[in-house]
């Protein structure tokens, strides 16, 4: 008897034996006869209403490497002086040229600067007018009242 009540115990419950799709909710957007709720996220993706998980992910990482306070005020810098050597933002910024050169090349990684070089030095600038414009808003923004 008391076997017989343990592996009543150890039986898998009914409802967990249940295939992954009648456990989904149903979608209620009534052009889908109750398919599961993921049929909602691909129209959203289909319509435009979300981005791809590709671009989610790009997006993400422009954003991360303006997360660091020293590549935001690297950026800063470019912002306002357009092209700056590694040494002169090192200078501006009391930080090593070595720690400067990882921090642009983080930046040029991602997109959001570009370098020329001249001679010996290397001299780097804002990818484009997009990456001015969304630091130019951001300031913006944290400055309203």
């Amino acid at each position: 008897m008391a076997q017989e009540t343990q592996d009543k115990q150890d039986a898998p419950d009914s409802d967990s034996t249940k295939d992954s799709s009648e456990s989904k909710s149903s979608c209620s957007c009534g052009c889908c006869a109750g398919e599961s709720i993921n049929h909602a996220h691909e129209l959203a993706l289909a319509n435009g209403e979300l981005m791809s998980g590709d671009d989610i992910e790009v997006l993400s990482a422009f954003f991360k490497a303006l997360s660091d306070p020293s590549r935001l005020n690297i950026v800063y810098l470019l912002l306002q002086h357009k092209q700056l050597s590694v040494g002169d933002i090192a200078s501006k910024t009391n930080m090593s040229v070595s720690a400067v050169s990882h921090q642009l090349a983080i930046l040029r990684m991602r997109k959001l600067v570009t370098v020329k070089r001249d001679g010996v030095k290397n001299y780097y600038g804002l990818c484009d007018d997009h990456v001015f414009k969304v630091i130019e808003m951001a300031i913006e923004h944290i400055k309203e009242e």
